[in-house]
């Protein structure tokens, strides 16, 4: 569970009952987990900064390969699909196609 907006004072789990934080002696709360969000731009960002990551995010636009070898989710029909619904998406290398779990396709240009 998320404790967050109107969940935010809660200190167990509403479905589980499970407690939101250890137990101690002191004044401080210590949570048993902690979810921190970094944007995925910048996360995007810093993958481009190390010229070893940047070279691995680029390899969908500059890699070659065996016909009819499917190595890669660039050789799929749905990127091919995107590619040909947004072609001028397509021709930047540093673009990043996002696959998330539901049958949609983010692209995210940079």
């Amino acid at each position: 569970m998320i404790f967050w907006r109107e969940d935010e004072k809660w200190d167990a789990c509403k479905f589980c009952g499970a407690p939101r934080y250890k137990p101690s002696d002191g004044r401080t709360k210590i949570p048993y987990n902690r979810m921190w969000y970094l944007p995925i731009g910048d996360r995007l960002k810093r993958l481009y900064q190390s010229e070893k990551t940047a070279s691995a995010m680029r390899w969908h636009a500059e890699h070659e390969s065996a016909e009819e070898e499917m190595c890669h989710p660039s050789y799929a029909a749905e990127w091919k699909k995107i590619q040909q619904l947004h072609p001028r998406f397509a021709e930047g290398p540093r673009n990043v196609y996002l696959g998330l779990v539901c049958p949609v396709i983010i692209c995210y240009g940079l």
